[in-house]
């Protein structure tokens, strides 16, 4: 669990995100999600989901269950070129 909540604060922080910011866009208040990221088992899988777009991350490396970032920058860019035709 420690490191979930490592992973969670190094995102956050690393791209100068505000508890708030990222509370806002998984839909929840900043003082739910102070208690998340210092206790994410709270969390439902859809914030789970939902955090790991926001990161541009594998969920499994939000997980801390694997370490390589390796399929999830395929699917990224796929979704690009979607977005780009829509």
């Amino acid at each position: 669990m420690n490191n979930i909540i490592a992973i969670l604060k190094q995102l956050r922080n690393s791209r100068n995100l505000s508890q708030s910011v990222i509370a806002e866009q998984i839909g929840i208040g900043r003082s739910t999600y102070t208690k998340l990221e210092n206790d994410p088992s709270g969390f439902t899988l859809s914030q789970l989901i939902k955090l790991a777009e926001i990161y541009n991350i594998d969920l499994a490396l939000l997980l801390g269950i694997k370490t390589e970032h390796k399929y999830y920058d395929f699917y990224t860019q796929i979704k690009k070129l979607i977005d780009e035709v829509t």
